[in-house]
């Protein structure tokens, strides 16, 4: 009889009988190993310094020598810009958001699977105090990993509304651009 209660007590094969899906101990992704700083300058910087390094933010319409009508599509250029740069740094900041968010919600998980690891040696059906507290913690952490998975899923609709607004932008600057470059080509045909 004590064998089979020892046997029974550290078979990994009866601990299947909780609600809760037994796992290996939880281990933090790697992308979690690189410094905050790291992981901030890797997130967008091709796409943002090659936005950012266009912008000038000298106003063409304090040159004196240039029309008022190339002044007026170069502001709407300068704008344009401008817009570009704050949608690529909020869609910059969901993702750092983002990345902080399920940090956190990997943090509370290794921890509640550490408690659970801690229950594992006394098994099932020995204390009814043992097996709440087990299940209870088995819940938190379905529904951390719930939460994570919402938390991507709202990342992922913000983003994509900064993205459609950022193709907007960059629609608008291309067509105030353009504008500004033909009225300057037809300008220099003029004087010649």
């Amino acid at each position: 009889m004590t064998e089979h209660y020892l046997n029974m007590r550290y078979n990994p094969m009866y601990a299947a009988q909780s609600t809760y899906l037994h796992r290996a101990a939880y281990i933090m992704p790697t992308g979690y190993k690189t410094t905050p700083k790291q992981a901030e300058n890797a997130l967008l910087a091709p796409l943002c310094d090659s936005m950012v390094s266009e912008i000038d933010f000298k106003p063409p319409y304090l040159n004196k020598d240039m029309d008022p009508i190339t002044g007026l599509f170069d502001g709407k250029a300068l704008f344009g810009k401008t817009r570009i740069q704050s949608f690529l740094h909020d869609m910059d900041h969901r993702y750092k958001l983002m990345n902080d968010n399920i940090r956190t919600l990997d943090y509370k998980i290794c921890e509640i699977d550490s408690m659970i690891e801690q229950l594992a040696p006394h098994g099932f059906g020995l204390s009814k105090d043992m097996d709440r507290t087990r299940t209870s913690l088995e819940s938190e952490v379905i529904s951390l990993e719930a939460q994570k998975m919402r938390e991507k899923t709202t990342a992922w609709k913000d983003v994509n509304r900064i993205k459609s607004d950022l193709l907007d932008g960059l629609q608008e600057y291309s067509s105030a651009q353009n504008s500004g470059s033909f009225l300057n080509n037809n300008q220099g045909d003029e004087n010649h």
